[in-house]
């Protein structure tokens, strides 16, 4: 099909879903005339046959065998003969270059995403995003982008006939297999993604997380395999090209750039290893060696993002993760708090009835996880101070809730040692006690009534 009739087509059902969606005059009036310039003269032959350029090339061969096309070399030979032609053969290559397709092509870029953001404006309460023109917004950016590298592999080969160093034919049919097995898995990628999140995830528990992600990535992975397969056969039938010359040249490229690209290999093994092993899914907390408590946000297959609690986005590449210890705070079924005090020596024959109330008093918290240990103890007898320590367990708690028993476990701590007519033992007041200074020491404290100190 040429590529002005494909432009039209697609063109076309933007605009039938204009109409569709009862769209104003002013949107169907501009995709009306996007649809004109994609479709400016009729669909036609090319200027210059594939099979053969009688005034400029030789004939092509019926077959041309994948292995033994020198691409560089080819285009080492294009650019000389550019160089050389004589003006009357760049006439000629500039009368068989469709200008209605450059038009067309460049028309559909700038105007494809405006067109859909005033579609949504008009008939969407839903975000860009959630909508359907968000949706389709992927695949028909990637469309346009295919449709342009076509049209300069249609240049490229109009050009290199014209000067007698014809293109093989099957690279423009590699190219096509290629570009638009792409679109067609990130067209059905997306509208797979929106069924899930819309029809099947919301029926499932909020706790599965990590099913959620298995089931996305999973069916992701399943929809390329399938793209590829389809792409490969198509190959074989249209271009000629088995499957073991794409397999044998993919091989020696990948062992020839593997190297090279040694970090990139890495980070997209480390995706493959993330999706395999889930140590944390999309909606986990997480903590990594030079990475503070973090939200995951999308796990790629290059690279994750995370947004701290700062609010501050970070793209961590996957490599990191398989080479440093990770801390899933999510995944915590317990939270505690361990803390110690101090209180002073004259007060040492009221901490066992304080340890007892203590233990008590925390025991009758909300959430305490009695399987677990719930210490109060004194823990030393210091030079200066009488040490107790407190350590207590919750049973999984949001991150709010542990913040709220932490502080009621710490005012529990308060609040019993005043009731026993304790006090915590402040470094000055030990010195004050110790006869250093007569008093608590502040920022006018008078050091002259310090006892002098003598060198022995």
């Amino acid at each position: 099909m040429h590529l002005s009739s494909m432009l039209s087509l697609a063109l076309f059902s933007l605009f039938s879903s204009a109409r569709a969606f009862r769209a104003p005059r002013s949107s169907i009036v501009m995709l009306s005339m996007l649809s004109a310039v994609a479709a400016f003269q009729a669909p036609r032959s090319r200027v210059v046959p594939r099979t053969v350029a009688n005034y400029a090339a030789k004939p092509l061969p019926a077959e041309v065998v994948f292995e033994n096309i020198n691409f560089f070399g080819f285009v080492k030979r294009l650019t000389a003969a550019v160089a050389h032609a004589r003006p009357e053969t760049l006439t000629k290559i500039t009368k068989a270059l469709p200008a209605d397709d450059f038009i067309a092509v460049v028309s559909f870029y700038i105007l494809l995403d405006p067109a859909l953001r005033l579609m949504w404006r008009i008939r969407s309460k839903r975000s860009f995003g959630d909508s359907w023109f968000g949706t389709l917004r992927p695949a028909l950016k990637l469309l346009s982008s295919v449709f342009a590298c076509l049209y300069g592999l249609d240049v490229l080969y109009c050009t290199s006939c014209l000067v007698g160093n014809p293109l093989p034919n099957v690279i423009p049919a590699v190219a096509a297999g290629i570009g638009y097995t792409a679109v067609a898995g990130t067209l059905c990628t997306s509208i797979k993604d929106r069924f899930l999140e819309r029809q099947v995830l919301p029926a499932w528990s909020k706790d599965t997380r990590a099913r959620n992600f298995a089931v996305k990535r999973g069916t992701g992975i399943g929809i390329w395999i399938l793209c590829i397969l389809i792409c490969l056969e198509t190959l074989r039938i249209e271009a000629g090209v088995s499957v073991k010359s794409i397999i044998g040249l993919t091989s020696i490229f990948g062992i020839a750039t593997g190297f090279a690209v040694k970090d990139l290999a890495s980070n997209w093994v480390g995706g493959l290893l993330l999706f395999v092993t889930r140590p944390f899914v999309p909606g986990d907390k997480i903590e990594m060696t030079r990475l503070k408590q973090s939200v995951v946000e999308r796990i790629g297959w290059y690279a994750t993002r995370v947004r701290s609690d700062d609010d501050r986005v970070q793209v961590v590449p996957n490599s990191k993760f398989v080479s440093n210890k990770i801390s899933n705070l999510s995944r915590r079924r317990h939270r505690s708090i361990r803390k110690s005090f101090h209180l002073a020596y004259e007060d040492l024959p009221k901490c066992g009835a304080i340890v007892t109330a203590l233990r008590e008093k925390l025991k009758s918290m909300p959430d305490v996880d009695e399987n677990r240990r719930l210490y109060v103890y004194i823990k030393d007898l210091r030079e200066t101070d009488v040490e107790i320590e407190a350590e207590v367990h919750w049973r999984g708690v949001s991150s709010l809730v542990y913040r709220q028993r932490r502080t009621e476990a710490l005012l529990a701590i308060g609040d019993v040692v005043r009731d026993h007519g304790a006090s915590f033992a402040v470094w000055d007041a030990v010195l004050s006690k110790s006869g250093v200074f007569e008093g608590p020491r502040n920022n006018g404290a008078d050091l002259s009534t310090a006892p002098a100190y003598t060198q022995s």
